[in-house]
């Protein structure tokens, strides 16, 4: 696998590993932690803190054998990603560590053990655990998020998607300070209410490249599902930070 290509995969999901520590806590994430996993020419990181998870995959075709789910620090994909040249990368599993060859260079890590948060990839289990969505511009929802962040009180405020036919109505602030704005949204369903962290929502749109955003989720479910509209090769999870009704 070429370095930039494994690169990208760390750019896409590595800022949602942290151990940043949000009390109260708005789902039970793991912190800190990255998995790999290489199956069927498919080379897979998953990488979650206490907020949400970023999910990509790449074919990766016999070049790098395949493994199991491992999970590594965070800290050692930080150190390939500052690693520069156009070298090919390849991994190897032995025992209790992983290692990662770049051209006449290699990293290794000890493994850590134990068992990486659940969370859905199959499309089927998409469909399933996530059957209502919106889709809205991307740039649009950034605009409008970076206008509800300027009357929260803190980078760790909660914007509230009030959701209709056709229209999503944003929320933040409180008594002192408050912004709403409405954007169109291709939405069909029933009114219902969605709440994120202002900041995490955010990070996340913010690493999405294409047109348009999907937003799936179940009426009775904390945990959201973040989609690049056309679909891509990468998606998100993200918990809401507040349930309502």
């Amino acid at each position: 696998m070429q370095l930039k290509i494994f690169k990208e995969m760390i750019n896409r999901t590595l800022f949602c590993a942290t151990n940043q520590i949000i009390y109260p806590l708005p789902a039970k994430w793991e912190g800190g932690e990255v998995l790999l996993e290489k199956s069927e020419g498919k080379l897979v990181m998953a990488a979650s803190n206490n907020r949400g998870l970023g999910f990509i995959s790449k074919d990766a075709g016999d070049e790098i054998p395949d493994f199991e789910k491992i999970i590594v620090s965070a800290a050692i994909l930080r150190k390939i990603r500052r690693k520069r040249g156009t070298d090919s990368l390849s991994i190897t599993v032995s025992g209790k560590e992983a290692h990662f060859h770049i051209g006449t260079a290699s990293f290794s890590t000890h493994l850590i053990p134990g068992e990486y948060v659940r969370f859905y990839r199959e499309p089927e289990e998409i469909s399933r655990n996530f059957p209502l969505s919106f889709t809205a511009n991307r740039l649009s929802l950034l605009e409008s998020l970076g206008m509800a962040l300027v009357a929260t009180a803190t980078s760790l405020s909660a914007v509230f998607f009030d959701l209709s036919p056709g229209v999503l109505n944003m929320k933040t602030g409180d008594e002192d300070c408050s912004a709403e704005v409405e954007l169109p949204c291709d939405y069909t369903g029933e009114k219902m209410e969605l709440a994120f962290n202002a900041r995490f929502l955010t990070d996340i749109i913010e690493h999405i490249d294409t047109e348009q955003v999907t937003i799936r989720f179940h009426g009775r479910q904390l945990t959201v599902m973040i989609v690049p509209e056309p679909a891509q090769d990468y998606h998100y999870f993200l918990a809401q930070r507040i349930k309502k009704g």
